[in-house]
């Protein structure tokens, strides 16, 4: 694999496999969004403005990965569809496994015919996103015993 990483079909040497444009030798840390809200040097004040635009564009992407895996644009995808785009989103560790259970959805009768609309899509990836800060709400509204009441959950759900 190594070999194959070195080389490109070209038959040209790479630096270390990576691809001949990749000039990234320092820390990233202050790369990406942090250059993109702030500037090069960090010194520029994010507008709301920009944050709203920022975030239209990020609602057209999770519409444009719904159309995605749209089948002839019908609005909705498959069971199948919709796993593999929560399986991109997934730890390396548990990949293979998780794609294993994507292969079983048309074997499975309850599943084989599920569609999901955009709207559907849209509100589990606010789920996703919205599941870290509800299980630490979850974790400090709980008895030290561990065990939730209802009460617990609800006030926990609220946060």
């Amino acid at each position: 694999m190594g070999l194959m990483q070195a080389h490109n079909r070209q038959g040209k040497h790479q630096r270390g496999g990576l691809r001949a444009g990749l000039r990234i030798c320092g820390s990233v840390e202050n790369g990406g969004l942090i250059e993109y809200f702030f500037g090069k040097y960090g010194k520029r004040c994010l507008k709301n403005d920009g944050f709203v635009q920022f975030l239209r564009c990020l609602c057209c992407i999770l519409d444009l990965e719904s159309a995605h895996y749209s089948y002839k644009l019908r609005g909705s995808i498959s069971a199948r569809d919709f796993a593999l785009s929560m399986v991109a989103s997934a730890g390396m560790n548990h990949l293979n496994k998780l794609l294993d259970g994507v292969d079983e959805i048309p074997n499975q009768p309850h599943l084989c015919d599920i569609r999901i609309t955009c709207e559907e899509f849209r509100s589990f990836v606010e789920l996703r996103r919205r599941l870290q800060p509800f299980s630490l709400a979850l974790f400090s509204c709980g008895e030290v015993n561990g065990l939730l009441t209802k009460e617990d959950f609800r006030r926990a759900a609220s946060q």
